[in-house]
């Protein structure tokens, strides 16, 4: 075993560490993970900024104090401009790239798809895998989300729409 991999897995070699970017609407998300010889990954380091302009200095400065990623995976529901420039910094850090999430696995059915973040998507279909039926998907972050999804056999759970509010903190603020 080289010093830069970690346990094969599938027939893939492991970086030993790698970051994980939840680019949100308000707040990124980073995590610095380690994965040991055993190929459990655990949290060495983590670290929270606003999304905001200027973000990606940020995360280019702290990157240069702390990480040592090889690879980065990022999930993000910010503007496409900000994507990039969060990317761009994160390519010149990982020797080994930048992975977007898979697709979530719903056929979405509503008006504006492009404008549906992919955490809603991904909530849908964790739901669809959970419950296994229709359901209502509400999830109480930064933003309260509710979202109906259908569920019918053999076919691709529907993300069928649904509304975005202020989450519990900021109504309390307000």
């Amino acid at each position: 075993m080289t010093p830069h991999a970690a346990a094969p897995r599938g027939g893939r070699t492991l970086a030993t560490h790698h970051l994980t970017v939840d680019l949100g609407n308000t707040r990124c998300k980073l995590r610095l993970w380690r994965v040991s010889d055993d190929a459990r990954p655990r949290v060495e380091r983590r670290a929270e900024r606003a999304t905001r302009p200027g973000l990606s200095a940020d995360l280019a400065e702290w990157l240069a104090d702390h990480a040592a990623a090889e690879a980065a995976f990022v999930s993000s529901v910010a503007p496409p401009e900000l994507d990039a420039e969060v990317e761009d910094v994160l390519r010149t850090v990982c020797g080994r790239g930048v992975w977007a999430p898979p697709e979530p696995g719903v056929d979405v059915r509503c008006r504006d798809p492009h404008t549906i973040g992919l955490d809603r998507l991904f909530a849908a279909r964790g739901a669809a895998a959970t419950v296994g039926a229709s359901a209502v998907v509400v999830d109480a972050g930064t933003a309260l989300t509710v979202d109906a999804l259908r569920v019918e056999p053999g076919r691709a759970p529907a993300f069928l729409g649904g509304a975005i509010a202020p989450g519990p903190a900021l109504l309390a603020r307000a």
